[in-house]
């Protein structure tokens, strides 16, 4: 099994698949109108998109993708091979794009018979079923990072509790604030941290993830780091990271 990003040479490939998946699909959730609009879709705007090419005996499976915003536009398995964990392979590899690159979800809009299949891998529904040119799809998102919740990390101080906050005018840090040493990447990318609790200004903090943040509207997502021992009540953490947070919509998973 090989996996990669299809070259703009190897496009014409994907779009053979694509419309032999959605033109032959027998329990798919879009009417033959929409297979159509679908497949027409997909031969004059799929090099505006990555795709994610699975290779056995050829070209079996593919994922298109919205690489800015990490949503999800289809995801196609030919008929004869599905049930060998194509497209679970698929989804797994992005998730560790995502991961490398400290993206807080993936989305995607999916169809009425794969919903189970999301469901299993792990996503959640954000939104009601919805028909819209004659194809039923449900809004759903992954949520990155979980792994980390109750884990031990070492946080890198470095807005600390007390100093001036650079885009808020005449507000002081009331929380260590700094990124995840184990995360950080060579790249520049890091994973944002609060420090819960001490009340004094500090370089590092070993602690454990007791919840995430994230946020509806951007990848960005923010670690709540406690002390391994101690119990903080979830009221006390979000007035404490409420200096920042007040201004976003954010879904916190706690440990």
């Amino acid at each position: 099994m090989d996996i990669r990003i299809l070259t703009a040479a190897e496009l014409d490939e994907a779009i053979v698949l694509a419309k032999e998946v959605i033109l032959s699909e027998t329990d798919a959730s879009w009417s033959k109108e929409a297979a159509n609009s679908i497949s027409e879709f997909m031969t004059e705007r799929l090099n505006q998109f990555t795709v994610y090419g699975l290779y056995a005996k050829g070209l079996e499976s593919i994922l298109v993708y919205d690489s800015d915003k990490m949503h999800i536009i289809l995801l196609l398995t030919k008929q004869a091979s599905r049930k060998k964990g194509y497209a679970t392979a698929l989804l797994n590899h992005l998730k560790e794009e995502a991961d490398e690159n400290h993206l807080s979800k993936i989305s995607a809009n999916v169809v009425a018979s794969a919903v189970d299949f999301y469901h299993h891998f792990g996503f959640e529904d954000t939104g009601i079923s919805t028909e819209a040119g004659g194809m039923n799809y449900t809004p759903m998102e992954y949520l990155l990072g979980r792994e980390w919740l109750g884990k031990t990390v070492t946080v890198i101080i470095d807005h600390p509790y007390g100093s001036f906050h650079p885009h808020i005018a005449d507000l002081t840090y009331p929380v260590n604030t700094g990124y995840v040493e184990e995360l950080f990447q060579k790249n520049g990318e890091f994973q944002d941290a609060y420090v819960i609790r001490p009340k004094e200004p500090l370089d590092t903090f070993k602690g454990v993830v007791s919840g995430i943040i994230y946020h509806k509207d951007d990848h960005r997502s923010y670690f709540i780091v406690t002390r391994v021992t101690e119990n903080i009540d979830e009221n006390e953490i979000i007035q404490a990271v409420g200096f920042e947070q007040q201004f976003y919509e954010t879904r916190i998973l706690w440990k």
